[in-house]
């Protein structure tokens, strides 16, 4: 979900993040024919149940351990040779050794479902899940379970061990770097490279957490499949084979929590998520008289930022029952009628306060003498009106 709003988590690295979360999700949608089986105290489903129980715990399970050998490759260009660019990992290259990831786990998974001659699923523990058939006597088969085991463990094992031993070499060399290396001023771009090649560390040190978490709960399950072909069947017990497959289910719920805790931008868009859901739960309406004001929160996406979230004031017309809303109406009207008194007592003061302030000019102040003086042009226009108003014209 993070993956999906958020902007900045749509790297190419983080594309084989989602993809293993899409694989821990699907192998978590069996528990349900699990439990249910359980209480039925069998294969309620029957044969095609089983079938399909089968094949989805094999597409998912090495769907899982292909997207891990990807991840630690990736983290290995990053790291170790973060100089070679035909190597960088782009989100075209991701979303195909995805999908190559799914096809390659398909091809194993739909062996035993076609039954066509190496192994078939069949009920195993106590009856309540469905896996490949290893304790069968048929040579096909065994031979089946023994490539399955070498290309869904041993060789997924020998790259992630190959790429995090280099990661761990890595940055051991980089912390015997001496000091007066790191007191030099370093440029604005190896800043930033440096920044990154940090968070490239972090992340490897997440992957190590999940891979360590998925060996613990893969490692029994492909140990009771060597024994059961080598033919150590009485070692091989209901409760033996049912504490690895629940192991596997165990790693797919823990996965989430891992990447939520350790990875600081899944961190991040969590809390936004839930702090989102926690504002719409109390409830964004506030009431004004006669008014309901529902205040909203839109997403509007950003080129800058991940996400933006604007909040939007919206004003309904829409009254709501009060019991004290004739009260509040009539000192309403009470304020409105004071307002022209008021009006004009604040207009008096005024006034008042615009005469007392005004200032007299000063005792030298006069006008000039020529101004007394009467010009031409006074006096001919005084002649001009004294002759328009004589009667005797």
């Amino acid at each position: 979900m993070g993956h999906l709003r958020c902007r900045s988590l749509r790297t190419a690295g983080n594309i084989l993040v989602a993809n293993l979360a899409l694989s821990d999700f699907f192998m978590l949608a069996k528990t349900p024919v699990f439990i249910y089986n359980s209480f039925y105290l069998g294969p309620a489903l029957g044969k095609p149940g089983c079938i399909i129980y089968g094949f989805l715990g094999g597409l998912t399970g090495v769907t899982s351990i292909a997207t891990l050998s990807a991840i630690a490759l990736d983290r290995y260009w990053a790291v170790v040779r973060p100089l070679e660019p035909l190597r960088a990992l782009t989100a075209v290259r991701a979303r195909l050794l995805a999908i190559a990831a799914w096809l390659y786990a398909a091809l194993f998974a739909s062996i035993p479902a076609f039954d066509v001659g190496y192994g078939h699923y069949v009920p195993e523990g106590y009856l309540t899940s469905c896996s490949f058939d290893y304790l069968t006597e048929e040579t096909p088969p065994r031979y089946f379970i023994f490539v399955f085991f070498c290309a869904a463990w041993l060789a997924p094992f020998c790259t992630i061990s190959f790429c995090y031993l280099n990661i761990f070499r890595e940055v051991v060399c980089n912390r015997n770097i001496s000091t007066s290396n790191q007191e030099q001023r370093l440029s604005s771009r190896h800043v930033k490279e440096r920044v990154k090649r940090k968070a490239e560390i972090k992340l490897a040190f997440l992957v190590i957490a999940v891979i360590a978490l998925f060996f613990i709960s893969w490692t029994p399950y492909a140990v009771v499949a060597l024994l059961g072909i080598a033919g150590k069947k009485d070692l091989i017990t209901p409760i033996t084979s049912m504490i690895p497959a629940l192991f596997c289910k165990t790693a797919a719920c823990i996965n989430p929590f891992i990447y939520i805790i350790t990875h600081p931008k899944f961190r991040i868009e969590f809390k936004k998520l839930l702090y989102r859901d926690k504002s719409k739960r109390m409830g964004g309406t506030i009431k004004t008289a006669g008014y309901n004001t529902e205040i909203t929160k839109l997403h509007r996406p950003s080129k800058d930022l991940s996400d933006t979230d604007v909040e939007v004031i919206q004003m309904k017309n829409i009254p709501y029952q009060s019991e004290n809303l004739a009260e509040k109406n009539e000192h309403i009207n009470t304020i409105s009628s004071k307002l022209p008194e008021r009006q004009d007592t604040l207009k008096s003061l005024s006034m008042k306060s615009f005469e007392e302030n005004v200032v007299s000019p000063p005792s030298w102040y006069a006008k000039p003498k020529f101004s007394k003086k009467k010009s031409f042009h006074r006096k001919s226009s005084k002649s001009v009106i004294s002759f328009n108003t004589d009667p005797t014209n």
